[in-house]
């Protein structure tokens, strides 16, 4: 109903009916302890009673029960044996969930000649269930299908089915179509002079009509069930068949037939050979027939083997919400009077590593290391790849030097136990370093310094002998001290590149003429960008008058002696620290 659910069921027993009790009981995740959900009073091992658990009455309808949650059917009951009795026990006889929604059991898909398939949904909830498709492939397909729960006539693609019921509560639940599921004959018993059933799932909607052999004019059932009360080996041993079909909908594909065949000769049953996998992560659905190792015999029951209880299942384990861990599943062949077999499946799931996270900075420049960081994670194995064929399985990698073909996107991949995390990844760019070639040249009697080529996104910062700065490019250094000159030139990206270069003169042009009469203009022979060693300056007649040693500029028109010279043209000779030497004239005016 809207809230509440009915339990109706049947239990009957040929020793001492009396003394068998039904309750039912609510399940706490939490503490993993069973409740009275009407009282909330726990269950903790003792006899069932009214406080501990609902009563339930069998063969009755145990109306609205206004729950939800994880509940069970527990049968409570004694054996007496001699005159006395045994300790209480308890069996489990049902388990299930209600959310108060409407749910889907399972989606079947039927294939059809046209390469379609015809979708049967299996869904519960609060009648009459209304059906609709809204997605295909994670994009909007609506599909209106009114109360029917067949949709015909859909291509293998994922779906969204949403089901409202009559209270407006809507589920909505992804399937792929098409969806494994195994759609066969399931034996029972086939012991002779025993109650013996052929069955198949039941579906309401569904039409069932069996038959042996070849008598198809003989329908023998029109249920699910085609069952043999008396089962003689003898007269009953052939082939049988179910048809199979939907007549809700004449344009629906779904109509096959089953066979199965009952032998003369007891055959001892196989459950195939117990399988071991390993998952890295959920998988969800997983088709438990396709574990089993070598060949092995249809018609078994599946269970879940959990805390020392075998709970029946399909065949197809949802492990969407399965943490890690190890399921064990049991197959068991139990149709044949004398022998059964059995086959465990046990599927580990790993626990995939979380996706890493990884810092980098987003752009350096050439010449610099390159610093890949993550965080610590104990036992797994780190897998960094990235440009240039750049692999690690450090850390913290550490790329030295890098240049321009570092550039690019680095991935780091973390593993524990086999099992990869997703990758983390990121973007790094290598800025280039400036060009800064260091040259020097005359410019209208000017003694330029110059980094080229010229950028003007570029910033300059020129250092040189006794304090010399600037930021300008070129740079005038004429007059200014020789020796050595740097450079520093910076990109707009902030990269920086340094040079230097030994200057040895400063100037482009010598003077020819000097005027001493203390006007304080040219009144020397200024050579200091020249970086003089000796300085030699000679008369008309080639006689020696005055020598310096370090000349800068000195000489202003006098002898050795200090004594001044008459006006008129003289030679000088200078041999320059860097071994080069300068000669010339001068005229002396005043």
């Amino acid at each position: 109903h809207c809230g509440s659910f009915d339990v109706q069921f049947t239990a009957s027993s040929t020793n001492n009916n009396y003394t068998h009790k039904y309750f039912l009981q609510k399940y706490n995740p939490i503490t993993n302890e069973w409740f009275n959900p009407s009282t909330g009073n726990v269950y903790y091992g003792q006899e069932l009673t009214p406080a501990n658990s609902i009563v339930l009455s069998t063969s009755f309808i145990n109306y609205n029960n206004g729950y939800t949650g994880a509940f069970r059917i527990v049968e409570q009951f004694r054996v007496f044996g001699n005159g006395s009795s045994i300790p209480i026990c308890l069996r489990t006889l049902y388990e299930f969930e209600y959310s108060g929604q409407p749910k889907i059991n399972d989606v079947y898909s039927f294939l059809c000649d046209n390469g379609n398939y015809d979708v049967f949904v299996d869904a519960v909830g609060f009648p009459p269930l209304t059906y609709r498709i809204t997605q295909k492939n994670g994009s909007p397909f609506i599909v209106d299908n009114g109360n029917s729960s067949v949709f015909l006539q859909l291509e293998a693609a994922t779906y969204n089915f949403q089901v409202e019921d009559a209270c407006g509560n809507i589920l909505n639940s992804n399937f792929e179509v098409p969806r494994p599921f195994v759609f066969g004959i399931t034996p029972q018993n086939l012991c002779e002079s025993q109650l013996v059933s052929l069955t198949v799932p039941n579906f309401s909607i569904f039409n069932y009509e069996w038959w042996k052999d070849n008598d198809v004019s003989n329908i023998l059932s029109t249920t699910n069930s085609l069952d043999f009360p008396n089962f003689n080996l003898a007269t009953s041993a052939g082939v049988y068949h179910v048809r199979i079909s939907y007549t809700g909908n004449p344009n629906s594909c779904i109509d096959f037939i089953l066979d199965y065949t009952i032998d003369l000769v007891s055959v001892e049953p196989n459950a195939g050979q117990d399988g071991f996998i390993t998952y890295c992560g959920n998988q969800g659905d997983v088709d438990l027939f396709s574990l089993l190792q070598g060949n092995y015999d249809n018609g078994g029951t599946w269970y879940e083997i959990n805390a020392n209880q075998e709970i029946q299942i399909n065949s197809i384990w949802n492990s969407s919400n399965a943490l890690p861990g190890v399921y064990y599943f049991k197959y068991k062949l139990d149709v044949f009077c004398t022998f059964f077999d059995e086959a465990v499946i046990e599927i580990t799931i790993k626990p995939i590593p979380q996706t890493p996270d990884i810092v980098a900075e987003p752009e350096i420049c050439e010449a610099q290391n390159l610093y890949l960081y993550t965080s610590s994670n104990p036992d797994v194995i780190y897998n960094w790849t990235g440009p240039n064929g750049f692999v690690s399985n450090e850390q913290n990698p550490i790329i030295t030097d890098v240049t321009n073909i570092n550039s690019g996107t680095y991935t780091l991949v973390i593993s524990k136990d086999g099992c990869d995390s997703d990758f983390a990844s990121v973007e790094v760019v290598i800025n280039s370093l400036p060009i800064a070639n260091l040259e020097t040249y005359c410019e209208n009697s000017n003694f330029m310094l110059a980094a080229t080529p010229n950028n003007v996104s570029y910033t300059y910062a020129w250092t040189g002998p006794n304090g010399f700065s600037s930021s300008a490019n070129p740079v005038d250094i004429t007059n200014e001290n020789v020796g050595d000159y740097f450079l520093t030139v910076t990109s707009p990206e902030g990269c920086s590149k340094s040079e230097s270069i030994n200057i040895d003169n400063t100037l482009c042009f010598i003077t020819n003429v000097i005027t001493p009469n203390g006007d304080n203009s040219n009144q020397s022979f200024n050579l200091n960008g020249l970086s003089v060693a000796n300085l030699k300056v000679f008369n008309r007649w080639g006689r020696l008058i005055y020598e310096k040693e370090n000349y800068i500029d000195e000489w202003h028109g006098q002898n050795n002696n200090d004594g001044n010279l008459l006006d008129g043209t003289y030679y000088y000779f200078a041999t320059l620290n860097s071994g080069t030497t300068k000669n010339g004239w001068v005229f002396i005016h005043k």
